[in-house]
């Protein structure tokens, strides 16, 4: 399949054709990287394309035969500070090697309550304030703390004051706090104090129900989440 990678300039709203890429399957998710690559992220393999040389690389998730379709529509991508490429997925968390080209799969194992809460990821952010630290919002589990230096999950949920254990975006702010998009509201949790403070329609959101893939960070700080009825500034400054 051949998919069009399209730049849209933020200012104007003008759309720009970059380039047609060969994918196999649907796109689920486009990330540029801290070198200028683009990854898209389709069912079945990631992408590599340089938009400077055309060139493409393709990385398949599973190997074996048939090929194994992890992405849902609700897919992330995520480059941590070291680099590395975390890929959310309906089956998993996954870590993308770039030197040998392959993946490490971290899956919910009910035997073992360090590892993942739930399978389906729906958004990664690296904490900000703790390097090698990454949060993750699931599509029911809550909100995952993951620790890639041991491997190791631990877990917040509704009973730890998240309104919500559908967390469908994760943004960090300047002071190194996660707000976070959810079925009941937005929440802003500082990692430090493990304390969250919520907010809903009460509060001028434009609902209580939030979407997947739809949240922003503008070059100025702005938090933007886009919810069932349209996309709204967050507010944090009139907030906090």
């Amino acid at each position: 399949a051949s998919a069009t990678l399209i730049e849209m300039r933020w200012r104007d709203g003008r759309l720009n054709e970059v380039a047609k890429i060969d994918v196999g399957g649907y796109v689920r998710a486009i990330r540029e990287d801290r070198d200028g690559a683009i990854w898209v992220a389709t069912e079945t393999e990631l992408v590599d394309f340089d938009p400077a040389t055309g060139a493409r690389t393709a990385y398949v998730y599973d190997t074996s035969p048939p090929p194994t379709q992890l992405t849902n529509n609700f897919p992330t991508i995520c480059q941590d500070s070291a680099g590395t490429l975390w890929l959310g997925t309906s089956k998993g968390l996954l870590r993308f090697d770039r030197p040998s080209g392959t993946f490490t799969r971290y899956t919910n194992d009910p035997r073992n309550p360090a590892s993942l809460s739930h399978n389906t990821v729906l958004s990664i952010a690296e904490d900000p304030s703790e390097p090698g630290i990454l949060w993750l919002g699931t599509a029911g589990g809550g909100l995952d703390r993951f620790d890639t230096r041991t491997e190791t999950f631990s877990v917040l949920t509704e009973k730890d004051g998240l309104p919500n254990n559908v967390v469908y975006s994760i943004l960090t702010d300047e002071r190194g706090r996660l707000w976070m998009s959810t079925n009941n509201g937005l929440s802003c949790f500082d990692p430090r104090t493990r304390v969250f403070r919520n907010f809903d329609a009460k509060d001028g959101l434009q609902d209580n129900e939030f979407n997947a893939c739809a949240a922003l960070k503008t070059r100025s700080g702005e938090l933007i989440f886009g919810g069932i009825d349209f996309l709204k500034p967050a507010g944090v400054a009139s907030w906090l």
